[in-house]
């Protein structure tokens, strides 16, 4: 159940959610991109801590990517059930 929304019957709320999701969706791709540049410039073997922190870097920018679609879908479906109401 959506706590803040528990109703799902505000449109524009659902709406603002949608697009917060999908900058965070970007902000995180954005942050992907940056470690993958990061990785290809460290080289494992000359600079192992600089590639593991890219690595992880990468690691947690592929998380927030997925969760912020995961809300967005989520957005998208309360979306769809208000119309449907």
């Amino acid at each position: 159940m959506d706590d803040d929304n528990q109703n799902l019957n505000n449109a524009e709320h659902d709406y603002q959610e949608k697009w917060q999701a999908k900058r965070k969706e970007m902000d995180a791709k954005e942050d992907q991109l940056d470690a993958e540049q990061r990785m290809e410039y460290n080289d494992a073997m000359d600079n192992f801590s600089e590639e593991f922190d890219a690595s992880t870097d990468w690691t947690e920018a592929k998380w927030d990517e997925w969760s912020a679609k995961v809300s967005k879908w989520w957005n998208d479906f309360e979306g769809e059930t208000d119309n449907a109401v």
